[in-house]
């Protein structure tokens, strides 16, 4: 929602079943402020022109973002891809949950992790694999080994001579403010005032069950660290690994569903 209008899209690509429908609606009434329809230009020859893929909105305030395929906020009627990277991006979509050498989430064309969060200053990720190089991480993971590195750096905004320089060659990545390596796969994570809160299965590879883990059966943590320095806090045994991306916080409560279906709560101070 923003500025008491709330956005969605309806479809799953621009090329099926008359393509994506965007919708502006008044967020109190309901009522159609404005609609759209994306649709590819089949006749195109190469790459297809006007395509675009579904995928959860995201904005910075002004824009609307659906993957790259950016919405004024104001006029829908005209979707574009110029105006920078949007402010959090996935290459296989916000709702992959898989972890490949050759997908990850970026904030502002920046950070490039297997999962983010961010506040107005700095950005925390985790990452499986260490190097990034020519839009891709070129590195094997080895589970059970080292873990993973969790981290903070300052938040970058991308301008216009930042993107070409990316086109020519890998990002540099921003400064770093501290990076850990933490022993679990955290795939739900949250930011609060004070804290980090993240998620996940343990890195373990038991020998008579190399998998169990990895699939959900040896349980899962949820780990609470300090956003000054990533040190560790405090950690609790969860029954069942949390769903993916399926943490959020709220007057003072950590709320996360699990893939049992069961949604927990925990209360306390400092959140």
């Amino acid at each position: 929602m923003l500025d008491g209008r709330t956005y969605f899209t309806a479809g799953r690509s621009a090329h099926l079943n008359s393509g994506i429908y965007v919708y502006c609606l008044d967020a109190e009434t309901g009522r159609v402020h404005q609609e759209t329809r994306l649709s590819a230009d089949l006749s195109s020859k190469g790459e297809l022109q006007r395509a675009a893929l579904s995928d959860v909105l995201v904005s910075d305030g002004r824009s609307i973002w659906m993957r790259k395929r950016r919405f004024d906020a104001r006029d829908i009627g005209r979707p574009t891809q110029a105006g920078g990277p949007p402010p959090l991006n996935a290459t296989a979509g916000l709702l992959d949950e898989s972890w490949f050498n050759r997908t990850f989430w970026t904030h502002n064309g920046n950070t490039p992790a297997q999962y983010l969060v961010f506040d107005d200053e700095t950005v925390y990720g985790i990452r499986a694999y260490q190097q990034f190089f020519w839009k891709s991480f070129n590195d094997a993971f080895e589970p059970g080994r080292q873990g993973y590195q969790l981290f903070a750096a300052d938040i970058v905004q991308a301008g216009r001579e930042q993107q070409k320089k990316d086109n020519r060659r890998n990002r540099r990545p921003p400064p770093g403010k501290w990076s850990v390596m933490i022993p679990i796969r955290a795939q739900a994570m949250v930011v609060t005032d004070n804290l980090l809160f993240a998620a996940g299965v343990p890195d373990v590879v038991d020998g008579e069950d190399p998998w169990a883990a990895f699939e959900g059966r040896s349980g899962a943590l949820l780990c609470v660290f300090s956003k000054s320095d990533g040190r560790t806090l405090a950690q609790y045994r969860l029954p069942v690994p949390p769903t993916y991306d399926g943490m959020a916080v709220a007057e003072g409560r950590l709320y996360l569903t699990l893939k049992d279906g069961k949604v927990i709560c925990f209360a306390g101070r400092g959140t």
